[in-house]
């Protein structure tokens, strides 16, 4: 890691210099130092020799405080490199080593429909002190041509907080530079071609280090007969805003935000938030408002391929108008997010409010895409500025829903403060809720007839993606947040660039440089999780519209199949428990906790029988 962080974190510049009347001034701009050291310019070997051994002990120092598990020895000691496929679902980071089944594994597989997402991993340690090369690609062999670009490769690149190393993102290209002993991921996303034929594709990359000879890794791809829907009646999507980019020209900031919406899309996203609109003015002698609404976002979301389908609603939110609205009828209108909910109590406020959402829904009448407005994000006894409390979120929802504007609620659990807050099911269009016991009153409303349920913030995990929505009569699946960095820089450091190693700035998708990466932002292996339970949830729906429909057909030649898929689909739904945090079940997130590759494949041996060609 040193080779690449420590004398980028902590160079070392020397010079000459010529002090004057005994005294020496540094000045420095847009920097901190941690030490000056003087030496007579007689000395300078001496100089030279002690920044060598400052680096040294830099490094041992960084090898002392780095938080890690203790590294294993090779398995094959002298040895150019160790190369295996690692399990489905293992976390990889830089002192990971193999199982003896993982070991034995070389050749990486997949399998999936033609349209559809596949991923593989591979995982490279070497044995010798600086391993440098690449993995080349070739194109599949198959029964139609199926070639090269239809795979893209990833290297994972790691970072450190100071109290633990994880995954800093995937960069893009396979070319490498690792030393000895530290763990490279690599990964490859292949997105099978609509148009070719069923059958097995293969390939073979070929792994070229300096001074080895080159290492073959066969790869197959089996694509099955039959096709997934490509509309699913689900919103799938991340709380989202616009990214802070470099200040660039209106048709590049344009570029880039449509480049990271077709990127949400072809992981699987079907849904992206929308905001509202501007409150341009407020008229409280007229009891009107002037509201300003461009459409910027929903020709993003529209030609980005999102809100297809009426169940994928697009998210919108209203609470910052009603709080400006506020702002302008009392004397301090910070006295609003002091006192949430007190713009309520003001004589004017419900006239001018109701004037908002009549033009409100004008609007969204017009750019005729699906839409549901938050009433609030997460309602609480004591609120903060940004929602309310259950009496007063439930007086805006009734208004709302006079403005005929469908609606919904990010509810925390069935319960808060000792307040029954399932009542808020009955208020809205859409529940929008934790997955659990804690929630299930709200899961068992919102799957009501004229109801929909919504599960949020679950983590970045192929099974609340997948196979639990589906379980739970989910219509939707949210997580907070796409582009968000958290900061957790410690130790006094001032920076807040996520690409620093050592300070606290992290995100799911961090932004990169502008020209040369689309989108102008990298993304984190959490989003391939997220890719796979959205193709389950595909897989899981396409297999019911087809045993449905063959069990409607009298003289189907597959109805002993469709009882079979019917038993499959029962023993799946019956597994997967409700809380998945309770008893027993506190990391049923993580895919070995559960055969989801099990699972899916059993489906696609019913679809290659009863699925849509």
């Amino acid at each position: 890691l040193w080779f690449n962080y420590i004398d980028r974190m902590y160079p070392i510049h020397t010079g000459v210099v010529q002090v004057t009347n005994g005294m020496l001034t540094l000045a420095m701009r847009n920097c901190f130092i941690s030490a000056m050291v003087m030496a007579p310019a007689t000395n300078a070997n001496d100089a030279s020799r002690f920044g060598a051994e400052l680096q040294i002990l830099r490094i041992e120092q960084f090898e002392k405080e780095l938080p890690r598990s203790n590294p294993l020895p090779l398995t094959a000691t002298g040895t150019p490199f160790e190369v295996y496929v690692p399990d489905p679902g293992r976390v990889i980071t830089p002192w990971v080593r193999p199982t003896e089944l993982e070991q034995a594994r070389r050749e990486m597989a997949g399998a999936g429909a033609p349209g559809q997402n596949v991923f593989c991993r591979l995982v490279l340690i070497p044995g010798q002190d600086w391993c440098v090369g690449t993995l080349a690609l070739a194109d599949f062999e198959g029964p139609s041509p199926m070639p090269a670009d239809s795979i893209r490769g990833f290297t994972q690149a790691y970072r450190s907080d100071g109290s633990e190393v994880g995954e800093m993102a995937l960069m893009p290209g396979l070319d490498f530079a690792i030393e000895r002993g530290v763990a490279q991921c690599f990964w490859f996303w292949v997105r099978i071609p609509r148009d070719v034929l069923p059958g097995h594709y293969t390939s073979e990359f070929t792994l070229q280090v300096a001074g080895v000879e080159p290492f073959p890794i066969p790869i197959d791809i089996e694509v099955y007969p039959f096709k997934l829907p490509d509309v699913v009646p689900a919103a799938f999507g991340m709380y989202y805003s616009e990214p802070a980019l470099p200040s660039s020209p209106p048709s590049v900031r344009e570029s880039r935000l449509r480049e990271q919406v077709a990127w949400m899309r072809s992981i699987g996203f079907t849904s992206i938030p929308v905001g509202s609109p501007r409150l341009k003015d407020v008229d409280v002698k007229g009891k009107k408002v002037t509201l300003e609404w461009n459409g910027f976002w929903f020709d993003l979301a529209r030609d980005g391929g999102m809100a297809r389908h009426p169940e994928q609603r697009l998210m919108a939110s209203q609470l910052n108008l009603a709080r400006a609205i506020g702002k302008r009828l009392v004397v301090e209108g910070g006295e609003i997010d002091r006192n949430p909910g007190l713009e309520l109590r003001q004589s004017d406020f419900r006239p001018i409010y109701q004037d908002c959402l009549r033009q409100y829904k004008i609007l969204l009448d017009r750019f005729a895409l699906p839409v549901a407005i938050e009433v609030v994000d997460e309602p609480r006894e004591m609120p903060n500025p940004w929602n309310r409390n259950l009496a007063d979120t439930l007086r805006y929802a009734g208004w709302l829903r006079e403005a005929s504007i469908p609606t919904f609620i990010t509810v925390m659990g069935d319960r808060a403060s000792g307040r029954d807050y399932t009542v808020l099911a009955d208020a809205i269009d859409i529940v929008s809720t934790h997955g659990g016991d804690g929630s299930a009153e709200l899961m068992r409303k919102a799957t009501a007839p004229g109801k929909t349920l919504w599960l949020y913030n679950m983590g970045m995990n192929r099974l609340t993606w997948g196979f639990y929505p589906w379980k739970a009569g989910a219509h939707g699946r949210w997580e907070w947040h796409f582009c968000w960095s958290e900061d957790k820089a410690a130790g006094g450091y001032p920076g807040r660039e996520w690409y620093n190693p050592f300070t606290g700035m992290h995100g799911l998708a961090p932004a990169a440089p502008c020209e040369g990466y689309p989108g102008a932002m990298l993304f984190q292996s959490a989003f391939i999780a997220v890719a796979e339970g959205i193709t389950d949830y595909t897989y899981l729906l396409a297999l019911e519209k087809a045993v449905a429909r063959e069990m409607l057909q009298a003289d189907s030649p597959h109805l002993e199949v469709a009882t079979a898929a019917s038993i499959l689909l029962a023993e799946i739904r019956g597994a997967l428990p409700l809380d998945l945090t309770g008893s027993g079940n506190a990391s049923a997130g993580t895919q070995s906790d559960w055969p989801l590759d099990a699972w899916r494949a059993r489906i696609a041996g019913f679809l290659s029988v009863i699925g849509e060609r």
